[in-house]
This record gives structure tokens, sequence and C-alpha cells, in this order.
């Protein structure tokens, strides 16, 4: 049985909200694979950097990057740049590798914070698109 039906992916991929978005991360992050003991949760890499950026994206929103860079293990902010660096944006790992040394200095962090905000629709159609090319793995989820 597939994580989620076919036609309601067809619907949420049509639509492209941001309720849709966290919506699939707590599927995916539901799921028997997902393991936060692991770098990668236990995931796919593809879901693996859905799920991570869409949590550093939240947090920064919520409360700053530097709680996210302050919780987040080194071991997953290495695989989430590595991740960043193979299927994001240009430019975007370079952002979250400054905040993964900087995260402790104000300055640097609110440009990063500033940053992030502005990237916040490129980054929802980042991850619609991403998810889009791996909907194939979302749907294989058991």
């Amino acid at each position: 049985m597939s994580l989620v039906a076919s036609a309601y992916l067809d619907k949420t991929f049509s639509e492209r909200d941001e309720a849709s978005l966290a919506f699939l991360s707590s599927l995916v992050c539901g799921t028997q694979a997902f393991d936060e003991r692991h770098a990668i949760y236990g995931l796919p890499p593809p879901l693996f950097l859905f799920v991570e950026d869409l949590l550093w994206f939240a947090q920064a929103w919520r409360s700053g990057s530097w709680t996210y860079f302050e919780a987040t293990p080194p071991e997953r902010q290495q695989a989430m740049l590595e991740a960043l660096r193979t299927d994001a944006p240009n430019g975007w790992s370079d952002q979250y590798a400054s905040g993964m040394r900087r995260w402790q200095e104000a300055e640097p962090l609110r440009a990063l914070d500033a940053w992030m905000m502005q990237q916040d629709q490129a980054n929802s159609e980042f991850l619609w698109d991403h998810l889009a090319r791996h909907r194939a793995i979302l749907e294989g989820l058991p």
C-alpha cells in the first residue's frame, strides 16, 4: 500500500500550497523508514532533503535559524549540506554552510535569516519541483 494516493498527490501537486508541503512532510516523517537517530532519518536522500529543508526554513521563520543549527546534530548538518550542494538552487548550500560555521554570531545569522525570508517563496517552489522529480520515491514509501 502506498503512503499516499496518487489522486491526492495529483491534487496537491496542482495546488502547491504550504499546508500541503507540511502535510506531506508529516507523512514522510510518520513512515516506518523514518528514524531520527540516523543522519538522514533512514529516508531516501531526496526525501531527506525535502523534510530537512522544510524544517530549516520553518525554524528560521519561527525563531531564527540559530535554533535550527543549535538543535541539529553535526552529522545531519553535513548530510544536509551535501544534499543542498547536489540538488538545491545555486548559492543555497553556501548560505547553509555559513549558518553551520557562524550560527553563534549574531550579525551573520541576521543576514542568513533575512536571506531565508527573501527566499521563502522560491524555497516552496524548489520543494514542489523537487518532490515532483522524486514523486515515485514518495509514492513508494510504505
